[in-house]
């Protein structure tokens, strides 16, 4: 069965540089040899992930990113089984948030994202 994660997390990084883009590659190699799918959004003070794989993908990927020294305060806000991938796509994507006005709104606490479909809301917020 799959799970879909979404989190929400205080950032440590400033803007976009080279701790980024080394998130970014790191999370695409990991995310496609475990199998999962990811969407990553960033701003400069926070994170906020949907990660979607099986429990046995994704229970190492949480460990790591909550001992990750990068962010602080990580908070799950949606740990759901699924039917099915939202994405096709396994690996990463990465969301600029100085960029996305509306995704900020959400993962900033404006907006709720419901259990079901986190990854759609967040891809379709910054559409």
């Amino acid at each position: 069965m799959l799970r879909q994660i979404m989190y929400r997390s205080r950032s440590l990084i400033g803007g976009w540089g080279p701790e980024l883009i080394d998130i970014a590659r790191q999370g695409l190699r990991r995310n496609e040899a475990a199998g999962i799918s990811s969407t990553l959004y960033h701003d400069e003070s926070l994170f906020c992930q949907v990660l979607e794989g099986t429990s046995e993908a994704l229970q190492p990927l949480l460990v790591r990113l909550e001992a990750d020294p990068r962010h602080f305060n990580m908070r799950i806000i949606v740990d759901a089984p699924i039917p099915g991938r939202s994405d096709d796509a396994v690996g990463m994507r990465f969301i600029d948030g100085r960029h996305a006005v509306i995704a900020r709104k959400m993962v900033h606490g404006a907006v709720d994202a419901p259990a079901d479909g986190a990854m759609s809301l967040l891809r379709a917020l910054v559409a």
